[in-house]
């Protein structure tokens, strides 16, 4: 989703998530190239055409959320995934693509 957004306003050429992969992992057959941590690897980032990295931008995102409820007449917490729309920079955005592509 956020490839998607990025894609949009121009600053990667594509939100294909196989094709964003081949440029962050030298050989993506390669287990420590897909974990990152391949030596020549591992500090690939996805190529970016930033022009205005302060213009604010909206994506949606699935996170964790927390909610009150009542089951069996007890109030509980339980932890729900949700998709929310989230606001920042265009610069965030693409530092959180890149900080996500191999997150394990």
């Amino acid at each position: 989703m956020m490839a998607e957004v990025l894609e949009k306003r121009g600053v990667i050429g594509t939100r294909n998530l196989e094709s964003l992969v081949k440029h962050t992992a030298c050989n993506t057959e390669n287990k420590s190239c897909m974990y990152s941590s391949c030596d020549k690897c591992s500090k690939k980032e996805i190529p970016m055409k930033i022009e205005d990295p302060d213009s604010e931008v909206k994506w949606p995102e699935w996170i964790a959320s927390k909610e009150e409820r009542q089951i069996k007449g007890e109030s509980k917490q339980i932890q729900l995934t949700i998709k929310a729309i989230q606001t920042g920079t265009v610069a965030a955005l693409c530092r959180k693509l890149n900080e996500n592509m191999f997150s394990c």
